[in-house]
């Protein structure tokens, strides 16, 4: 049998083992992963990742996606999972993805909040801004707000004689 993270595809010759790609993992005749006699290699599918080819795909942490190589994400469209992925990338600023075992892909935070890489409650402006790889969307502080919900822009102050307002209006 092949070892963990090699693969023999044809039964009828001397061929070696040979090593299992990044962004794959070694499978057997049905379909399912082989740590041992895996006779395939297949690519990771969208949200899951292999950085070297040895083991099972794991599922892509929150705040990132699983792409084929290492470069940053620079916006929505390219925040998005790719089969085979070698690599998990954070999510581009002013996105974010919570889950962290499917196949989601990173969407705008909406107005009023911001993209953060922990669930802390913002407590000014200066922490009510993006973060890249962000898992979660968490309010803008008090006194500030963010009226966008497709771009990478952060809360701002409310200026004077004025005060924020939810989508519907009330005070927020």
């Amino acid at each position: 049998n092949c070892a963990n993270g090699t693969y023999r595809a044809a039964n009828n010759d001397a061929s070696d083992c040979i090593t299992v790609p990044n962004g794959q993992q070694g499978e057997d005749g049905s379909g399912a992963y082989a740590s041992t006699g895996a006779v395939a290699a297949v690519n990771c599918v969208a949200g899951k990742y292999s950085t070297n080819g040895d083991g099972e795909c794991q599922d892509v942490a929150a705040g990132k996606v699983g792409r084929t190589a290492v470069t940053a994400t620079t916006g929505l469209a390219d925040s998005i999972h790719q089969a085979g992925a070698a690599f998990e990338v954070g999510c581009y600023v002013g996105t974010f993805r919570a889950a962290n075992n499917d196949n989601s892909n990173c969407v705008d935070v909406a107005a009023g909040k911001v993209g953060r890489t922990a669930v802390t409650a913002t407590t000014g402006l200066a922490d009510s801004i993006h973060q890249a790889g962000a898992a979660f969307a968490v309010d803008c502080a008090n006194g500030t707000y963010r009226a966008a919900n497709n771009d990478a822009s952060d809360c701002i102050t409310v200026p004077n004689g004025q005060q924020g307002e939810d989508g519907s209006g009330a005070y927020a």
